[in-house]
């Protein structure tokens, strides 16, 4: 279980959710579980995630070969129950350059100050219900490359 919610187009950055594609590539049927624990938790529920997810595995079992779904519990002892949801635009963090020098740069997470767009995981979330978002693997697409057979000769000239 991640400690932190894996939301939006972000969760494409997430090990956690890397691992349950993984498994659905593989033939496999995946789940990736995270608490919303905020930037600075008091206490973690972990045990109510862990029953959320428990919850979503039977359907997850008698699902499809490959399924993958992306799971994101409140911090809370109690939810308003489960969501189907759409990933967010963005995640529930960003990172922003915090200073920059010759040889490094450093970077700082951050909350996002804008509002979640509705109906989303992050907005679902934030409103206290367990977000279930079905998720499929990145897949390659074709992409021509007619006239650049010549690839050793890169920069050769």
């Amino acid at each position: 279980m991640n400690h932190g919610a894996n939301v939006g187009r972000a969760i494409l950055h997430s090990g956690t959710v890397g691992a349950a594609l993984t498994g659905g590539l593989n033939g496999a049927r995946g789940m990736a579980v995270s608490l919303d624990v905020g930037m600075h938790p008091e206490e973690f529920h972990w045990d109510a995630a862990a029953a959320a997810a428990m919850r979503l595995l039977p359907g997850l079992q008698s699902a499809p070969e490959r399924t993958v779904i992306n799971v994101n519990a409140p911090n809370s002892a109690t939810t308003r129950g489960f969501s189907e949801a759409s990933l967010a635009p963005f995640g529930i963090v960003q990172t922003t350059m915090a200073e920059a020098e010759e040889h490094y740069i450093r970077l700082a997470v951050e909350e996002l100050p804008n509002t979640p767009e509705e109906g989303s995981d992050a907005a679902l979330l934030a409103d206290g219900w367990v977000t279930v978002t079905g998720i499929d693997a990145i897949m390659s697409r074709p992409f021509a490359v007619e006239g650049l057979s010549d690839v050793g000769r890169i920069g050769a000239d």
